[in-house]
């Protein structure tokens, strides 16, 4: 059994405003054999390339601001998601007392 694989990725640079490659392109091909039923399988991974990434320094900005962005969002979430709990609590609290008073 063969198969091949062809990969390239790009981004979008907004220091230079256009895209960029961070993955040339690049092609690999698998081949599985087993001679018999009984053998085990042996695989063979080869590309006539190396994978070469490109690392920039508008990419680097690119990750930096993608990365603060996701952090930003995860402490907002946490602080919103704290606040609810304690909204709960004191909402609890609230009925244990008006629950108090009646009884």
């Amino acid at each position: 059994m063969k198969a091949s694989l062809g990969i390239y990725g790009t981004y979008y640079n907004q220091i230079s405003q256009a895209f960029e490659p961070f993955i040339e392109p690049w092609d690999m091909t698998c081949i599985m054999k087993q001679e018999t039923e009984k053998d085990s399988q042996k695989y063979e991974i080869k590309s006539d390339k190396y994978l070469d990434f490109n690392l920039t320094y508008g990419m680097a900005v690119n990750i930096k601001d993608i990365k603060n962005r996701v952090i930003d969002k995860t402490f907002k979430i946490d602080e919103d998601l704290q606040k609810e709990k304690e909204r709960e609590k004191t909402n609890r609290s609230e009925e244990i007392l008006r629950k108090a008073k009646i009884g």
